[in-house]
Parts: structure tokens; C-alpha cells; sequence
């Protein structure tokens, strides 16, 4: 048996999750402890139904009284690991009841929007038997995992090893769980016109993620009716089970700094990065300036206006010519199968 914690809001943690249950299923049956934020029950519960992976789920509110409930179901189902994100604090609860634990996180957990208690943190790091960072192993990490390098593996992505085909007409724009709320989409419309008028054969697609509100897609969707002319080439995208195939059908792909833009790197998408300040959100800001640095991407700060640099993108086929080809020798592709097997054989 292996418990998996998803104590991050982000609804990409689930999918990770269940990336690794069928890795792992791949080599052997095993059963699988899920502990998820109530506030994304309904979309686990539906997307659950449809990857053929059994988990026994456990749903709990993001507060400190669920870490009493959770230590419970640990003490009495005894899973062999435990994996889980820095957000809830996994690692320490594991070395209370006596489990192993691997962790898995960004390599900027210390003072990033999601570390809200700093010692807490630390002690997480501390506790864990083996820490994953999903990133390239020449990214900068935060300091205090400089303390951790015995324990701690850099495997690039986790996503599966696949590769796409030619880029595809769409300019997908996403910011995923709704991080931003709408300002990154309307950055963009702001600029619609140009975009639209010089991509002629392109649709633009507004991707909101499973956690916008209805009235966050209502505000969207009265901003697109400034723009009559192009309606019939703009879809707001809601949920999407497997994002990496609507990345397929990308020309380019314009994204707040998530997970998304490794995924866009490695497939061979080109991609504009639209970061908050590096006060805002450290591990988002950081790994976009790490893929500036080495030409896989363009960059930019939320606000600033963007047109000229999406013409870019979508038209300057060195740029794109240059972002497919770091991106796609940016990661190993066995990321998702080394951690597999690590918590399999842990």
C-alpha cells in the first residue's frame, strides 16, 4: 500500500499523483491511500472515474485539525511510503507514526506563496527520507535545500514520454487553477487584433482550469463579445483532463510559469511565460527566468504589455526554430518512470 498527500490547492498535483499510481501499477498491483483538499473533491471524483487507477480517497479541509485526522488513517493503514507536497506537511507526519516518506516539490519551497509557515517547511525537509525536485538538475534551489543534497534527486518533469507532433494552429493561453484570476487572459485581449489579424488561420484558446468560478468564465466570456469579429475563433477551456493534448494542437503557448511550461518545453511548443514579480511568487518566477536564460522561452511581468512579444512567438521562426530546440533536449524523459520505481522499491 502507498499514501499519496496532496496538500497543494493545485489541481496539477492530482494529476501528478495519478501519473505515478500508473507508473507504479505498470510493475505491480498495489492499492493506493489518496488524502485530498476538500476544496477539490468534485473534480478528483470525476476525474478519478476515468484513470482506471483504484484509490481509496480521503478528503479533508486545509487546516491543522485535519493533521490529526490524517496521522489516524497513517497509524492505521500502515502504507509502506508515504508521498507527498511540502504544502501539508507530509514528511512530518510520516516520521510521527513511524513511515517513510518521499517528498515531492518545487526547488523553491522556503519562501514561495504556498510556504506559509517557514519552520514548519524546514522540518518537512528535514523529515522526509527523499526529496524529488521535478526540475532540470542545473536549476537553483533555495538555499535550504542546499542542506538536503544527500537526500535529494533532480529528475526533470514527470510526465510521460511522449513526444508531439508538429506544432498546430491554436495560441493556447493558460493559467491553469486560476493563480491569477483573469489578469493573464485579459493581458492578452488586450492585444487581440494584432494577434488575430496577422494568424489569420490560428483560434485562440482560454484555458480558465477546473477552479475559476462561474463568474471568473463570465467576465471572460463578456470581454471575447467586445470582439464580435473573432468569437468564432476564441473557446474558453474549463477542465481538461489531459492538458499535454490540447498542448498538441498548440502553435504557441503563453502560461503563468507552472508546470505547463516544462510540458510545452519538452514536447517542442514555443512559449511566453507571463510571471508576477519575483515577490509574488518565487518558484514560478525563478523557474521562467531559468528557461529565459537558456533561449526555451520568452518572458514577461503580469501587466506588462505583451503584444509585441506574442507577434514574436507566433511569426520570428528563429525564435520558435531556437525554443524547440533547447526545449526538447531542456529534460531527461524518464523523470516519470524513476520516481515510479523509487517509491516502488523505496
Amino acid at each position: 500500500m502507498i499514501a499519496f498527500i496532496t496538500g497543494n490547492k493545485c489541481f496539477g498535483n492530482i494529476v501528478r499523483d495519478f501519473r505515478l499510481m500508473k507508473e507504479i501499477q505498470k510493475r505491480e498491483s498495489v492499492t493506493f491511500l489518496h488524502f485530498v483538499p476538500e476544496t477539490l473533491k468534485p473534480l478528483y471524483q470525476d476525474f478519478r472515474k476515468t484513470q482506471h487507477v483504484e484509490t481509496e480517497p480521503y478528503f479533508y479541509q486545509l487546516e491543522r485539525q485535519s493533521l490529526s485526522h490524517i496521522h489516524a488513517v497513517l497509524s492505521q493503514k500502515r502504507p509502506h511510503v508515504v508521498v507527498s507536497d511540502l504544502a501539508f506537511f507530509g514528511p512530518i507526519i510520516s516520521r510521527m507514526v513511524g513511515l517513510s516518506s518521499i517528498l515531492i516539490t518545487q526547488p523553491y519551497p522556503i519562501k514561495g506563496a504556498y510556504a506559509d509557515n517557514h519552520n514548519n517547511c524546514v522540518e518537512s525537509l528535514m523529515c522526509a527520507d527523499k526529496i524529488v525536485l521535478p526540475v532540470p538538475p542545473f536549476f537553483e534551489v533555495d538555499p535550504e535545500l542546499l542542506n538536503h543534497t544527500n537526500k535529494t534527486l533532480c529528475t526533470g518533469p514527470l510526465i510521460p514520454p511522449e513526444r508531439g507532433s508538429l506544432p498546430g494552429h491554436d495560441l493556447l493561453i493558460t493559467y491553469s487553477s486560476g493563480f491569477y484570476g483573469l489578469k493573464l487572459h485579459f493581458s492578452v485581449l488586450q492585444s487581440l487584433n494584432e494577434i488575430m489579424e496577422y494568424q489569420q488561420d490560428m483560434n485562440l484558446l482560454l484555458h480558465v482550469g477546473g477552479l475559476s468560478s462561474p463568474n471568473d468564465v463570465m467576465q471572460l466570456t463578456r470581454e471575447i463579445s467586445k470582439w464580435p469579429q473573432y468569437s468564432h475563433r476564441i473557446k474558453v477551456l474549463g477542465f481538461v483532463e489531459s492538458l499535454v493534448d490540447v498542448l498538441k494542437t498548440s502553435r504557441a503557448v503563453i502560461c503563468h510559469g507552472g508546470n505547463i511550461m516544462f510540458e510545452a518545453s519538452m514536447i517542442g511548443i514555443p512559449r511566453l511565460l507571463v510571471v508576477p514579480p519575483l515577490d509574488k511568487n518565487t518558484e514560478h518566477y525563478r523557474n521562467a527566468r531559468h528557461l529565459h536564460r537558456i533561449g526555451a522561452a520568452e518572458l514577461a511581468i503580469l501587466g506588462d504589455p505583451i503584444g509585441d512579444q506574442v507577434h514574436t512567438l507566433l511569426t520570428d521562426e528563429r525564435v520558435r526554430n531556437y525554443h524547440i530546440a533547447v526545449g526538447r533536449n531542456l529534460s531527461p524523459w524518464d523523470g516519470l518512470e524513476r520516481v515510479a520505481r523509487l517509491i516502488k522499491e523505496w
